[in-house]
């Protein structure tokens, strides 16, 4: 009998994914894992020109790729690229939530402008609500869908204002889909969310704690393992260095432990 990380390849190969915020750090990462699985990219960068690294290393896989440029701090941006991703002959099946920014205030919280604390909502939430609400349901329609949030552990955490109270924004909203999506007969859907870790990109800077390599697989396991999954977190950090096949194996013995929207 195939194990379970077998059966999940063989699942997603030839699906379309899309990965906002994937020109470089933890989205160029996932993006080019969900390359390795066989899923073709859309995907998304402020630029263009920024991507080209991005779009080399999954071509390189022998998928189909896709490119979008969007400011996402503007929403009729946001809008306007989710129209021409429906536009797409192929439906998206994988939607990773993972562009945000993370802004500095070094003349203290009370110099935060409002429009500040909108720019930062728009990216770090509305924009993944825009992308959930624009690309599930067609998912649903189609009986097959995964949806991963990036998130974090740090939204209680002090001088990390703006950006702890949009994860935690979207991390509320996370859990009001899940409730939702379990009141419909969907047999093959699963939203999960995820916390890299303190990572080493140009968000997390030089001293952060881990490489960028050590998100894997624990970043993807939300999309490998779907249903039995649906609506709960995990944190990459612990599944370092294992086999993607171990590493199922690691979530699916602590499942039973833990309850509905729980950290894995």
């Amino acid at each position: 009998m195939a194990h379970p990380a077998q059966s999940a390849y063989g699942q997603l190969k030839g699906r379309w994914a899309f990965v906002t915020g994937s020109s470089r750090g933890i989205g160029q990462r996932i993006a080019v894992e969900l390359s390795k699985l066989g899923c073709n990219l859309i995907l998304h960068g402020r630029k263009l020109s920024h991507l080209e690294l991005s779009e080399s290393l999954c071509r390189g896989q022998g998928v189909e790729v896709e490119l979008f440029e969007a400011e996402l701090e503007d929403l009729k941006a946001v809008d306007r690229m989710l129209a021409s991703i429906l536009a797409l002959p192929n439906r998206v099946e994988i939607v990773v939530n993972n562009a945000a920014v993370s802004p500095a205030y070094p003349d203290g919280v009370w110099s935060v402008s409002t429009e500040e604390v909108q720019r930062i909502f728009s990216i770090n939430t509305f924009t993944p609500v825009r992308v959930i609400q624009t690309l599930v349901p067609p998912m649903v329609a189609g009986g097959f869908g995964r949806v991963l949030n990036v998130t974090t552990h740090i939204q209680f955490r002090p001088h990390e204002m703006i950006y702890t109270m949009s994860k935690a924004a979207l991390d509320s909203y996370s859990r009001e889909m899940v409730a939702f999506l379990n009141k419909i007969d969907l047999p093959d859907f699963s939203l999960t969310s995820v916390d890299p870790g303190w990572v080493k990109t140009d968000a997390g800077g030089p001293e952060a704690k881990y490489d960028v390599e050590t998100i894997v697989p624990g970043i993807l396991l939300g999309i490998i393992l779907g249903p039995e999954f649906h609506g709960h977190c995990f944190n990459a950090q612990d599944f370092k260095h294992l086999s993607v096949a171990a590493a199922v194996d690691k979530a699916k013995r602590h499942l039973q432990d833990y309850g509905f929207g729980e950290w894995i």
